[in-house]
C-alpha cells in the first residue's frame, strides 16, 4: 500500500497505461501499470517504479475499470480534502 500526496504542482508524478498482455480474469481491460515516474516527484519518493501494477485507488478495486476511468479517479483524488491518492 502506497499513499501519495500531490506535489506543489498538484500532480503525483506518474503515468499509467494498460498492459493488454496481462488481462485479469480473462476480461479485455488489461492490467494498469505505472508507465513513467517523474524524478523527484511524490511517486518517486514513494518508491513507485515503472512496471509496478495498480490494483486499487483510494481503496477502490480498479482491476475492471477502463484506462480513462482510472485516470479520472486519479484526477478526482486531487480534490479530496487531504488530496491523498
Amino acid at each position: 500500500l502506497i499513499k501519495l500526496n500531490p506535489g506543489s504542482d498538484g500532480r503525483y508524478g506518474f503515468n499509467v497505461t494498460v498492459d493488454l498482455d496481462r488481462s485479469i480474469d480473462g476480461d479485455d481491460q488489461g492490467l494498469m501499470i505505472i508507465s513513467k515516474v517523474i524524478d523527484d516527484s511524490p511517486a518517486s519518493r514513494a518508491s513507485l517504479r515503472e512496471g509496478d501494477r495498480i490494483f486499487t485507488i483510494n481503496q477502490m478495486d480498479i482491476r475492471h475499470e477502463t484506462h480513462e476511468q482510472v485516470l479520472e479517479m486519479i484526477r478526482e483524488s486531487r480534490h479530496r480534502a487531504d488530496g491523498q491518492l
